[in-house]
């Protein structure tokens, strides 16, 4: 699998997806689930043009894949699957984007949620957002926001 957290760092604001998870149903917050956009690979696929790809179904962003940043790439369950999670940033300018996305013949019924860099932190404290690549994904926002926000002023 492949995901991307969008940060825009003008507006210290994250871009997450909610959508309903099956594996979820048991959770006190229900199967809605707010996490990183994410999609499935083939064994051929590139996983940042597969993150790229998912930002584009599930968020209506283009981004281009060769300017998302790696994050990390890690074993989802090594003790039971293979299956290896690639993680990516993609910055982008978050101020138009919102509704709701996915590719219909794939059920999907996706929407976009932003939120501040701050009520994103809140949600890892809390426990609303608890799901691996979007706690991964966070954690590592906060390792390099201050970096990330510098370098886009210079750049802007």
């Amino acid at each position: 699998a492949a995901g991307v957290l969008l940060y825009d760092p003008a507006r210290d604001e994250v871009g997450l997806v909610e959508q309903f998870r099956v594996g979820a149903m048991a959770r006190n917050q229900g199967p809605w689930m707010v996490e990183v956009i994410a999609g499935m690979m083939n064994n051929e696929d590139d996983a940042a043009a597969v993150a790229a790809r998912e930002a584009k179904e599930e968020a209506d962003v283009d981004i281009d894949a060769k300017s998302l940043m790696p994050i990390t790439t890690y074993y989802v369950s090594p003790g039971g699957v293979d299956e290896r999670f690639s993680l990516f940033c993609g910055l982008c300018d978050l101020s138009k984007v919102s509704g709701v996305h996915g590719l219909e013949h794939e059920g999907e019924d996706i929407r976009v949620v932003k939120m501040s860099f701050d009520e994103a932190m809140r949600g890892l404290a809390n426990g609303q957002l608890d799901n691996a690549s979007t706690i991964i994904c966070l954690q590592w926002l906060q390792i390099n926001r201050s970096l990330l926000r510098h370098e886009s002023k210079i750049h802007s």
